[in-house]
């Protein structure tokens, strides 16, 4: 979430970055799900945590050069530019990666009749860790406008922190092959199950605008309205 939603808008603007590179980070994870497609093959021949570990190496190893954001502003222009862009990007991908195996390793090792149960207390700690997270952040934007390497240098440390957490997971056995999802089982399964149609309009609906429109409120409050950082 710090590499992917508020911090690196604001991290752009202090960039000097456009508004036009500014929407294009934000499309870096939608678009970047794209991977997930050839993700999901490996996944019949890999398991599921050799596969999530690589994508948060891989994220952590992309987040990098913002931990030196003091450095790339230094630098300034272009070259300071593109080395965010990049960076965030790599870590998109990583995340992405992950994503693509986390919720059904994660699902795997409950019953089926406390899946909801199980994933709304996962869900309530990743909100309330997030909160007191950007609360922390806040406080230090406050006292060192425009210093974000260090909070970008803490998502680091808790990604390698989380490496080395998930890798004491159990994993599930890699799927026979004759159990592999093909795209054409997706697509009846979007054809047979209206419900499920309806929800992911839905969620389409309701992502899309969101994605799409507060990069900009973010830009807008700080550049037109003269809100700092914090």
């Amino acid at each position: 979430n710090v590499f992917t939603d508020q911090l690196p808008t604001l991290a752009l603007v202090g960039l000097g970055a456009s508004e036009a590179w500014i929407g294009l980070q934000r499309a870096f994870e939608p678009v970047s799900q794209l991977i997930q497609l050839p993700t999901l093959r490996a996944v019949g021949r890999v398991r599921k945590r050799p596969i999530l570990i690589g994508g948060q190496v891989l994220a952590v190893l992309g987040g990098l050069p913002l931990a030196a954001y003091g450095t790339l502003q230094g630098w300034g222009g272009d070259v300071a530019l593109a080395v965010a862009l990049t960076s965030l990007w790599v870590t998109a991908v990583g995340i992405v990666i992950s994503q693509t195996v986390w919720f059904p390793l994660l699902r795997s090792y409950v019953e089926p009749g406390r899946i909801g149960e199980f994933f709304g207390v996962l869900r309530t700690g990743w909100h309330l860790t997030l909160i007191a997270y950007f609360l922390g952040a806040q406080q230090w934007l406050s006292a060192h406008p425009g210093s974000f390497g260090p909070l970008f240098a803490v998502a680091t440390a808790a990604g390698v922190l989380r490496i080395a957490l998930i890798a004491r997971l159990p994993d599930s056995s890699a799927i026979q092959p004759d159990e592999r999802m093909r795209l054409r089982d997706v697509a009846a399964l979007l054809r047979d199950r209206v419900p499920l149609r309806r929800y992911l309009a839905g969620m389409m609906l309701g992502g899309a605008p969101r994605r799409a429109a507060l990069p900009f409120a973010v830009v807008m409050m700080r550049r037109s309205m003269g809100l700092s950082d914090a």
